[in-house]
């Protein structure tokens, strides 16, 4: 037998992942952003028995009988630092249903492997039930991210970015497909209170006049902490330099954030080591624009902990060099 033949009898041998047609036409649905039929959503479940299973599960990880949710995402390897204290994040997840987001950019045509960490983070809290946001870059991908980069980014046609947000729009849609379609394979209890949205920052941002952000916004941002940032300075120390505008990006990144903060609730940004300048920022930024907004008058300490923004990094996929892995290696689009 030749070679390609064994290869595709071991292809044909292997055991695939069984999800029943119902299942995968109910979580199509649910992409489409339409009113699910699959129980497994918990739209129709008794809001009153869901909040009792809520505090039944708080109890348990109170008692030590059942992990909390830092806990779970640590075991599994998808917490590197977080922002604004970790026993303070683990309380908060245990107390209340606190939104998470996690952003991408669509500098090139696919998602790809590193963007896979933050996002499997993202989507064991959906699965336990917390509000989670996938962001598309659709405006900031106009700015350019400078993190972890030693030049500028080439600047895209709009013809080419507006192809990369279809693309990697139709991407989040089908890995939110799988990930309800695994749930409802596992067994994950039908009563968790699960919600997720796939929103735009170009809904926004193009919205946004320049006055307003920095009156606002830009107040609240000291140049000390954003010059020591390390993407700066290792553009400043190659000679490459860096533009207003990629120096800026970081005040529109946290400008996203206190939109979802005052809209959707969300508290938590989950992103790559590489991003951990930018949560910082924002966490400063939604801070400042709470106390702006006259919604960052609190009580106490517990009251602060309740409302305040926190940040978690996942662990960067390097080769074995220790270099980042290149986004050259994409996730299949189809």
């Amino acid at each position: 037998m030749s070679y390609n033949r064994k290869g595709a009898l071991r292809q044909l041998l292997r055991p695939r992942l069984y999800v029943c047609r119902q299942c995968i036409r109910r979580q199509h649905t649910l992409a489409r952003g339409e009113r699910p039929t699959a129980r497994w959503a918990a739209e129709d479940a008794d809001p009153a028995v869901r909040q009792a299973q809520w505090e039944e599960q708080a109890g348990n990880i109170r008692s030590g009988s059942q992990q909390s949710m830092l806990s779970v995402l640590e075991a599994r390897g998808f917490v590197k630092d977080v922002a604004g204290g970790r026993k303070a994040l683990d309380w908060l997840l245990t107390q209340k249903r606190i939104g998470a987001y996690v952003g991408v950019d669509p500098t090139a045509p696919s998602l790809h492997v590193g963007h896979l960490l933050p996002l499997m983070a993202l989507y064991w809290m959906y699965i336990h039930g917390y509000h989670t946001v996938s962001l598309l870059g659709g405006g900031t991908v106009q700015i350019g991210d400078p993190s972890g980069r030693t030049s500028a980014r080439s600047r895209q046609a709009l013809a080419v970015q507006s192809m990369n947000v279809e693309s990697i729009q139709g991407q989040l849609e089908r890995l939110w497909t799988n990930v309800n379609c695994l749930g409802i394979k596992h067994q994950y209890s039908q009563y968790t209170n699960r919600r997720f949205d796939m929103l735009n920052n170009r809904d926004w941002l193009e919205k946004l006049s320049a006055i307003e952000l920095m009156r606002d916004l830009g107040s609240g941002m000291r140049l000390g902490p954003m010059l020591n940032r390390d993407s700066v300075q290792v553009r400043m120390h190659s000679g490459e330099g860096m533009a207003i505008s990629e120096f800026s990006y970081p005040l529109f990144q946290a400008y996203d954030w206190w939109t979802m903060y005052k809209n959707q609730g969300v508290q938590l940004q989950i992103g790559g080591s590489d991003q951990y300048g930018n949560i910082c920022a924002g966490m400063d930024a939604v801070s400042h624009m709470r106390k702006i907004h006259h919604t960052g008058n609190v009580a106490n300490e517990e009251d602060e902990t309740r409302t305040a923004p926190y940040g978690l990094t996942t662990p960067l996929l390097t080769t074995a060099s220790g270099e980042k892995l290149a986004k050259a290696l994409a996730m299949p689009s189809g």
